[in-house]
């Protein structure tokens, strides 16, 4: 964890104060806007993670190809996705489908609802197995409103940088770099499908899937991903399904833990 610093802020109500871990003081004007600088409690996945990438890797940038509708990755549970968004529409949705089947009756929905200022892992159809809570994991999170110097667009939407680990039956959101969301599915072997998802015309500029990731644990027997055999009072204690969990950091919302204002 750090602190994260971000600059030429538009706080025009002074909201951003109350409405997380955020340490708010005043900045220089850019084109006779008032700004502020902001910090908080940042949060990301430790450098050594990106050393389980293999060579297994989708690409997309837009303007050099066709964007993607369900992304290849060969049936992999185990990867690493990086995607950025410059323009997200104020109503709109951006984010991926993971672990679905071909007729998506299984799915995970991860995404950013920018209307409603939210991550959100959908779990609602993540699983067929009974028993098992599939209620939405979410947390606040808001694109701050940056002022530009340029005439042509004198305002504009923090960019949004997603990265997203999917590892068997663990779920890990990183977003901009000040916010964290973890969860848990148990979907069929069959759910090892990737595609994205939006709407209101909401897309990513780029895309990298890393799938394939190498294990932290080479010489343990690896587990099965479907873990719908298992009691349920044993799929809460199972570490089978978890290749690379251990090497990220505790996932915390440090948007959302007001509590956290004091270690600024």
């Amino acid at each position: 964890m750090f602190v994260a610093t971000y600059h030429n802020v538009l706080d025009p109500d002074n909201r951003l104060a109350t409405l997380g871990p955020f340490m708010v003081t005043d900045g220089p004007k850019v084109r006779e806007l008032e700004t502020k600088v902001v910090r908080t409690l940042g949060v990301r996945p430790i450098l050594e993670v990106e050393t389980l990438r293999g060579p297994d890797v989708f690409t997309f940038r837009d303007g050099e190809h066709e964007y993607p509708s369900e992304i290849p990755i060969g049936g992999s549970v185990n990867y690493e996705i990086v995607a950025t968004a410059k323009n997200v529409p104020e109503g709109g949705r951006v984010g991926f489908v993971i672990r679905h089947t071909a007729d998506g009756s299984e799915q995970t929905v991860v995404y950013f609802d920018r209307a409603r200022g939210r991550v959100v892992i959908d779990r609602s159809r993540s699983t067929k197995t009974e028993g098992v809570f599939v209620g939405e994991d979410t947390g606040k999170f808001e694109l701050f409103q940056i002022a530009n110097s340029c005439k042509c667009q004198p305002t504009r939407a923090e960019r949004l940088d997603l990265r997203i680990f999917v590892d068997n039956s663990v779920v890990e959101v990183y977003a901009n770099g000040r916010f964290a969301l973890s969860s848990r599915i148990y979907p069929s072997d069959d759910a090892d499908r990737l595609s994205t998802y939006g709407t209101d015309g909401a897309r990513f500029d780029s895309i990298d899937v890393y799938h394939n990731i190498k294990s932290v644990f080479p010489d343990r027997l690896s587990g099965s991903a479907n873990l719908t055999s298992l009691p349920l009072n044993e799929l809460a204690q199972s570490s089978a399904a978890s290749t690379f969990r251990t090497a990220s950091v505790i996932a915390l919302s440090a948007a959302s833990a007001g509590t956290l204002v004091s270690a600024l």
